[in-house]
């Protein structure tokens, strides 16, 4: 768009916007959230996106290109074509990898505002495997004209990559909160059967937790490259019928075991704000989470939920509390600060002052 052709951009009607992520059901969610913008919502991803029945706008694929930056030259001329022909006024990437830097370069070479949305590991994670790859963030970063994350945490760990402060913006993707129903004597774990989401500690304190309290059950969910594993250690300590390994559930079915688990916990090395525990919280769970910065923002320990400490089983903490208490705070924070439509506003706020001053 040329100087004689300026919009006044106090709303996002007939903006066309380039939304780059992944095979994710939270980027998608967002996709059909953001699609009342009334605005042109093109989007471009990696992989197919298996959920783009759901979605009324255009698909567009770029084939992987590994991680050799040898290769990146050829991922970058893919998408100077794309952003030629779709003339995108504002292009938001969603997580900071390789895609969203060199994307970050196209829209620099149009001048074409970028905005970007961290999700944890790539800020608090990547930066530390390598000089290059904290170089790549952080090329990343300093190319974007707004940033979005879903905790202070990650915001503070990016200031000591890019320190300008205006840039950042606490935006969750936000949730629909769940209606709670009769708590049955159910603990709930869903994370990724993955190490950073320590699956093999909830099963500890189970098992220890599961002798002085027969009538509970632990329900783990999602999927992961540990999952064979993890269900022979619970095979070995667990007594026979006390858990179940229930696989992947679609969002249906995790807001209906939310809406019944009594106790809900998600204790990870590294994290973002967790859509997953926001969920728990609106659905009354008794929640437990790890000692790390990002949970202390949700969570106060005794208050309304459980920190974990160290030799504590934090199962046995989360029947100190008082439920009646968790439940009324809890309400509260999501009510006020991780809802959709909160996080709506925000985001369509971004887009306008994002465009209103040009990417400058």
């Amino acid at each position: 768009m040329n100087k004689n052709e300026k919009k006044s951009f106090e709303n996002l009607d007939n903006i066309t916007i380039l939304e780059i992520g992944s095979d994710s059901v939270h980027f998608i969610n967002y996709l059909n959230r953001i699609s009342n913008y009334n605005s042109k919502i093109n989007y471009l991803t990696i992989s197919e996106v298996s959920l783009k029945s759901k979605l009324d706008f255009e698909n567009i694929i770029v084939p992987h290109f590994g991680i050799n930056p040898f290769a990146w030259r050829n991922t970058y001329q893919q998408l100077t074509k794309i952003i030629k022909e779709k003339k995108p006024e504002i292009i938001h990437a969603h997580q900071v990898n390789r895609l969203a830097f060199i994307c970050s370069l196209v829209a620099k070479k149009f001048k074409i505002p970028f905005v970007l949305t961290a999700w944890g590991s790539d800020v608090l994670l990547v930066p530390k495997v390598s000089f290059f790859h904290k170089l790549i963030v952080s090329k990343t970063l300093k190319n974007a004209f707004k940033i979005t994350a879903d905790s202070q945490s990650m915001i503070d760990a990016m200031l000591e990559m890019e320190p300008d402060k205006q840039k950042y913006e606490l935006a969750q993707y936000g949730i629909e909160p769940i209606e709670s129903l009769p708590k049955q004597k159910i603990i709930y774990s869903n994370r990724l059967l993955k190490p950073n989401y320590r699956i093999d500690a909830v099963i500890n304190y189970f098992s220890e937790f599961q002798k002085k309290h027969p009538e509970y059950e632990l329900w783990i969910a999602a999927t992961g490259e540990k999952e064979d594993e993890l269900k022979k250690l619970a095979e070995s300590i667990c007594a026979t019928d006390s858990y179940k390994f229930l696989g992947w559930q679609d969002p249906a079915e995790n807001r209906a075991i939310y809406a019944q688990a009594e106790i809900y916990i998600s204790i990870p090395e590294s994290d973002g704000t967790s859509v997953s525990l926001l969920e728990a919280m609106s659905a009354d769970c008794t929640c437990i989470v790890s000692d790390i910065a990002v949970s202390k923002e949700w969570i106060q320990d005794g208050e309304n939920g459980v920190v974990e400490k160290e030799k504590l089983n934090p199962l046995e903490e989360a029947l100190k509390i008082d439920i009646e208490k968790v439940r009324t705070t809890n309400q509260n924070i999501i009510k006020d600060r991780a809802t959709v439509d909160v996080n709506y506003e925000i985001f369509k706020l971004i887009y306008i002052l994002t465009l209103q001053n040009e990417g400058k």
